[in-house]
């Protein structure tokens, strides 16, 4: 008896073993941008530890607003700009990006615009798993284009994905004359504040008529923070 339980233990962890996915989740979201270092912008690879690791999806797990932000061990790369952290690769980011990838995997074949480049995270991902036919993006900072524009340049050819980059501010930037995009992703804030809720609407309001569909990063902890204050029960 105890043997044929112990096979039946066996049998059944390799069951759920074999099932599981050949590799985690967030590795296709992982960018391939090469390293860089000019002009106080840095693209580099980092490495976290299972310790790392560890520790962080712990602190993730006590904060009740966002238990998900956790990262995993592996190595990812991040953007600084001045040394200032811009952006990495990493899960704990990667979360923040399921509303917009849900849109593109309902968009083959269709058109987007991305608002702000940075590391590139929406960018490869579009062009890589989610198939989008034209992709314009608009990215104040010319460094940063500088640092990332002829990798992905190179992956959307790879891709038969027309790709163009335009440096400009997208508050000042005109579209051409009848342009309309499927997707439209506004990635243009360094962190989540609910001030930023103005900006947002302002933005939405002036492409609504070019869009399909709008998302903005971390738009729902905007309004998440608003509700708190508003309802006097805490906020982050």
């Amino acid at each position: 008896m105890v043997r044929k339980a112990t096979r039946e233990i066996d049998t059944a962890i390799r069951t759920v073993r074999d099932s599981q996915p050949v590799e985690p989740w967030w590795e296709s979201w992982k960018v391939e941008v090469p390293e860089y270092d000019a002009d106080g912008v840095v693209v580099k690879r980092f490495e976290i530890t299972p310790e790392q690791a560890a520790f962080d999806q712990l602190r993730a797990a006590l904060n009740p607003q966002r238990p998900n932000r956790a990262t995993q061990p592996g190595t990812y790369t991040n953007l600084t700009v001045d040394g200032t952290l811009w952006m990495t690769d990493t899960p704990a980011e990667v979360v923040d990006l399921f509303g917009v990838d849900t849109a593109m995997r309902d968009s083959v074949g269709g058109s987007m615009l991305i608002v702000g480049l940075g590391l590139g995270l929406v960018l490869h991902r579009a062009i890589t798993h989610r198939d989008i036919g034209w992709i314009d993006v608009v990215e104040r900072e010319g460094r940063v284009i500088d640092a990332v524009a002829d990798h992905y340049y190179s992956l959307a050819a790879e891709h038969e994905v027309g790709l163009r980059i335009h440096q400009a501010d997208i508050h000042e930037w005109k579209p051409p004359p009848l342009a309309y995009w499927d997707l439209g992703w506004f990635d243009i804030w360094a962190d989540i504040d609910m001030d930023d809720r103005a900006e947002v609407k302002k933005l939405r309001d002036r492409y609504r008529r070019r869009l399909g569909w709008f998302g903005a990063w971390a738009q729902w902890e905007r309004n998440q923070q608003a509700r708190r204050i508003r309802t006097k029960r805490g906020f982050y």
